[in-house]
């Protein structure tokens, strides 16, 4: 009768996706129906939907950064001909700590 619920070859169109005891018998449960969500209080003398047709959003790519541009640059570790700034001499140098 309800083939869709079972499985089967068909993909899976509901889903229990959490659930959380509330006290008691009480639990509060998240279904998932054809990416809807529903939130509802289930085990009490009556079930009551907390939260109906919550969207489910689709996870979000992560950002493509393009890799950093190292044209012309040599390898890391490789010396350049080029110095590196000297430290400024003692006399030019500003004590912080004073």
């Amino acid at each position: 009768m309800f083939k869709w619920l079972h499985g089967g070859n068909s993909s899976k169109r509901v889903g229990l996706i959490e659930s959380l005891s509330a006290g008691g018998k009480r639990n509060v449960i998240l279904v998932r129906r054809d990416n809807i969500e529903h939130l509802v209080l289930v085990g009490g003398r009556t079930d009551v939907v907390i939260e109906p047709n919550i969207a489910r959003r689709p996870v979000p790519k992560p950002a493509h950064r393009p890799e950093p541009a190292t044209r012309g640059l040599p390898p890391p570790g490789v010396p350049t001909r080029e110095r590196l700034a000297e430290a400024p001499a003692k006399s030019r140098r500003l004590d912080l700590g004073k």
